[in-house]
């Protein structure tokens, strides 16, 4: 599917926070989604959600984020080598300014951000299990079991939910909920430490 200029082509990135999938015109976009999903502040998220005439041109931005403390925010998505042009800086410079005088916080997010490794593995590798139909009773039962074990890593939690008979992805998406916290900057592995709530 095309949109817009004929080098974009849209990719679908589904969306548990916002409970619908989300059109994104770029990886660098969908990998950001990622980084939403599982950034507390963010309430919901919207992508190439509105048009705004700034001056004497129109701008629609990369993202419009809602957050917690129900305060927006625009995201334009870029890749750092782009930056370089002074062209495209000084139209940014417009559209901040522009937001500003609004009040909107407006933030430019690189490559090397979305892509930060081992962060974006670890978020891809946890997001696999957002969309899995676990039941609440699943879930409060896994908390449980895991509430009672001395040592915490994926590999004991697993082991635990496997002799209890429950999924083992539901590790995973105790993550997604917060429920469980594990350190995002670190490879995740079996033997990697996780965290009560």
């Amino acid at each position: 599917m095309l949109k817009g200029k004929r080098s974009k082509r849209i990719t679908m990135f589904a969306s548990r926070k916002n409970g619908f999938s989300m059109p994104c015109e770029s990886s660098l976009e969908k990998n950001f989604c990622y980084h939403l999903e599982l950034n507390e502040d963010t309430k919901e998220y919207r992508t190439q959600g509105l048009q705004f005439e700034i001056e004497d041109f129109k701008y629609t931005p990369d993202f419009i984020l809602l957050t917690h403390l129900n305060t927006f925010k625009i995201v334009e998505i870029k890749p750092k080598e782009n930056l370089k042009s002074k062209e495209l800086t000084f139209r940014l410079s417009r559209v901040k300014a522009y937001f500003e005088q609004k009040n909107i916080a407006f933030e430019i997010v690189t490559d090397e951000f979305t892509n930060r490794q081992p962060l974006l593995s670890n978020l891809i590798y946890v997001y696999r299990a957002a969309k899995l139909p676990f039941t609440k009773d699943e879930s409060q039962k896994a908390l449980e079991l895991i509430s009672n074990l001395k040592s915490l890593s994926f590999e004991k939690i697993r082991e635990t939910l496997h002799t209890n008979e429950l999924p083992l992805l539901i590790v995973e998406q105790l993550v997604i909920q917060g429920e469980l916290k594990v350190d995002f900057n670190q490879p995740i592995s079996s033997k990697t430490e996780v965290f009560l709530k």
